[in-house]
């Protein structure tokens, strides 16, 4: 296990030996990325699968003669000299095979930054016991993962990044003999067992409701409140580019109509993308610092889309601070004006969506999306919760549930974690209140 002094000795020493191997004329940026990850896994509400991972991986990028050449490989610390020789060496070869790049941009000078949140966690042991002891008597299953994650940046141009966070998420599902589910998911920069054991009474709620028999409806349009988690779901198909100004260039996106004004959003949106939370890095690929804070969407009007500094070479546009990817990194979908306590009397008859997946593009370009109901989605009369129901899939499009079928955006905001663990642990997550909407298509 690496601690933070030893990770920043181990940065210093790989970026100064590939700095040490570069001709006249190149340029290197070298992104660092380490965790110290604890992962546990739960069945039965019992600890399956407990274990950490201790990871130090380098993406190494070499610039030269307006081309560029990037690989990704483990650091061992014990070898970070011939490690920095040898991915110059490979990547120089490769230099000499590529074509010119006409949208080349050289590395940026002398750019710094530093966040850092590091906070002490419970021990491995009385951790876990704080999750297992209010599961008792329940069937759950999911994973925990905790720890530390840093980032770093840095070139030969004077380009110096650091983030480091120490944070968890814990992702669980209780189950139900009937096999309905109700979700838990609690993620925080430093444990609170009150907070955690209020999530835990809030999931088992639901309980007397699920056990009753499912509802089957029929394929139709139907009054929906989403829950944050819900909601999440159908702001994240956001990040698939759809603001990009490459993908509305290409016709590949259902933004360029509405920058175009043949769409409109409801006046009650407004996106952002914040980083002010501090969840995710504020750099990219290139080093580039990208904005705090950048408005998408302002009361329903579109305001800009991501202008990468590439793109705007492309297309003869001003760059507005995009990274590179031209995608939300820290999606946030601004709050309404309802009472989280009144969804249910707002929603009346209809349904209650706490989660959903296997979302997909049905019509990418006019902003379709499919997938289907899953975990706790009830069928609610008069503001009373029912009975749930059966699962379905629906088709409907972004632009009509954040349009003229919006009705309210809750007042509170919910941050829904990034649980994925690709690779690695993934940064960030997104931001959004809950969703009251009209008419939410269901299609069997």
């Amino acid at each position: 296990m690496m601690n933070i002094e030893e990770i920043q000795r181990v940065r210093k020493e790989f970026t100064e030996g590939c700095f040490r191997e570069l001709l006249e004329g190149e340029q290197v940026g070298i992104e660092l990325s380490a965790e110290n990850s604890t992962f546990a896994r739960f069945n039965q509400s019992r600890v399956r699968q407990i274990g950490s991972v201790h990871q130090l991986y380098a993406t190494v990028t070499l610039y030269g003669n307006k081309r560029s050449a990037c690989l990704k490989t483990t650091v061992i610390p014990e070898s970070l000299t011939d490690s920095a020789s040898s991915c110059i060496e490979l990547l120089r070869s490769q230099l000499k095979q590529l074509p010119e790049d006409p949208y080349f941009e050289p590395l940026k000078e002398n750019i710094t930054s530093s966040t850092e949140n590091v906070t002490p966690t419970l021990n491995d042991d009385a951790l876990i016991k704080e999750i297992v002891e209010p599961l008792q008597g329940y069937d759950s299953a999911g994973i925990y993962t905790g720890g530390l994650q840093t980032k770093s940046f840095d070139t030969n141009t004077g380009v110096h990044h650091w983030f480091a966070k120490s944070d968890f998420t814990l992702d669980l599902s209780l189950i139900l003999p009937n096999h309905e589910m109700s979700k838990l998911t609690y993620a925080a920069d430093s444990w609170s067992t009150e907070n955690y054991r209020e999530r835990v009474s809030e999931s088992v709620k639901l309980h007397e409701i699920l056990n009753r028999p499912r509802r089957t409806l029929s394929p139709g349009n139907y009054r929906t409140y989403f829950t944050p988690r819900a909601a999440s779901c159908l702001i994240g198909m956001l990040q698939w580019g759809v603001f990009s100004e490459r993908a509305i260039q290409d016709g590949m996106s259902f933004a360029r109509n509405f920058r175009e004004k043949s769409l409109t959003l409801s006046p009650k949106v407004t996106l952002l993308n914040d980083f002010s939370l501090g969840n995710d890095k504020r750099f990219d690929q290139t080093g580039h610092l990208i904005p705090e804070e950048l408005t998408l969407v302002k009361e329903g009007n579109f305001i800009q889309s991501f202008v990468s500094e590439r793109s705007a070479k492309e297309y003869q546009l001003k760059p507005n601070g995009a990274g590179m990817s031209e995608a939300f990194q820290a999606p946030r979908l601004v709050a309404g004006e309802l009472p989280a306590e009144r969804a249910f009397q707002e929603l009346g008859t209809g349904l209650y969506v706490t989660n959903l997946h296997y979302l997909n593009w049905s019509d990418r370009i006019g902003g379709r999306i499919t997938g289907m109901t899953r975990y706790a989605c009830v069928w609610v009369e008069d503001g009373e919760l029912v009975e749930p129901i059966s699962t379905m899939r629906f088709d409907d499009t972004l632009p009509d549930l954040l349009g003229e079928k919006l009705v309210a955006l809750t007042t509170a905001e919910e941050l829904i974690p990034d649980v994925g663990s690709y690779e690695e642990r993934s940064l960030g997550g997104l931001q959004t209140p809950g969703l009251l909407v009209d008419d939410f298509t269901l299609v069997l």
